[in-house]
């Protein structure tokens, strides 16, 4: 892939927390990056419906990656750079449905092995990944009507920054919840329905309990 223009030129941004006029923290872009070549396979077997089994493989060379190139900062020099020679990335992922009267049930688990050319783990590149799923629907109204709900969870498993501390990785749960009748409905959505603190990268914390509602309206035929 190519370097994005946010990879190249995010304007240089300093912030100073406490008021002492010396920065804490920047940002800025790298007009030097080369562009990363990727490649990969991966082998599956199983029922779409009901489970399936991935195998996968792939090497990038030249990996963008935003990292902290100093440290020395409180909150770090932060911009995007190239991890040089290849690096490489295996794992396994298991997927399993099923429905059980009104329920359906689904669950992802990933086993992601990602390191660079040393063999050193790359960051934010957690080793287990699971998503599951607990949806239900009914029809009213001669099913012109119909009640959904649906709970997500996520959880990454030993999520890691450049100097390979463990950042906080809590289960999160989202929630959706809609009532329809023909091609209209209302519905609410929550995420992180339990307001977890956690983050993605070091230092950017991630939001809490979000709700989003509205009314939809499907003109399909």
């Amino acid at each position: 892939r190519t370097p994005t223009l946010n990879d190249l030129y995010w304007p240089y941004q300093a912030f100073d927390y406490d008021g002492d006029n010396l920065p804490e923290y920047i940002n800025e872009g790298n007009p030097g990056l080369e562009s990363e070549i990727n490649w990969g396979a991966e082998f599956g077997v199983g029922s779409t419906s009901v489970w399936s089994l991935t195998i996968f493989y792939s090497r990038a060379k030249n990996l963008i990656q935003w990292s902290n190139v100093y440290p020395g900062l409180p909150y770090g020099h932060w911009k995007p750079v190239n991890i040089p020679d290849w690096s490489e990335f295996k794992g396994v992922e298991l997927k399993l449905s099923k429905d059980v009267s009104l329920l359906d049930l689904s669950a992802k688990l990933t086993y992601l092995d990602a390191k660079d050319y040393t063999g050193k783990r790359l960051p934010y590149r957690p080793s287990f990944l699971f998503d599951g799923s607990v949806g239900f629907k009914k029809g009213f109204l001669k099913n012109d009507g119909f009640i959904r709900a649906r709970i997500d969870s996520r959880y990454w498993h030993e999520l890691i920054d450049e100097l390979g501390q463990v950042l906080k990785s809590p289960v999160l749960l989202d929630g959706n919840l809609e009532l329809g009748y023909l091609k209209a409905s209302l519905f609410i959505t929550v995420e992180n329905i339990l307001d977890e603190e956690y983050s993605l990268r070091r230092d950017y914390p991630q939001p809490g309990m979000v709700i989003r509602g509205g009314f939809r309206v499907n003109f399909a035929y």
